[in-house]
């Protein structure tokens, strides 16, 4: 392991950083990206929803308390992702009892 990556600070915390993780996960969780730690993708749309609501209530709660750029950035984010949710959800096949 190289040592300089080990004593290189980590990034700040910022509200940008934390959107963009829980976004990630959404992404993840829909089969757009590998699961951390794997070479495999997983779809759980319910996991993927609930992190679409996190980021949902955090836009709610956060509300006046953000800079211009966090709200576009958010907005944008939340946008995209329900979209990808439609798409991935309207994808799985359908169960007739």
């Amino acid at each position: 392991m190289d040592n300089d990556i080990i004593r290189q600070p980590p990034e700040a915390a910022s509200f940008g950083s934390l959107v963009i993780s829980i976004a990630a996960a959404a992404l993840t969780y829909m089969g757009h990206a590998v699961v951390p730690g794997t070479d495999k993708t997983e779809v759980s749309l319910p996991i993927a929803k609930q992190s679409i609501d996190t980021l949902d209530m955090l836009r709610a709660k956060t509300e006046g308390n953000r800079t211009p750029e966090e709200s576009k950035m958010i907005e944008e984010l939340l946008y995209e992702l329900r979209l990808a949710y439609v798409q991935a959800e309207s994808a799985k096949p359908l169960i007739i009892s």
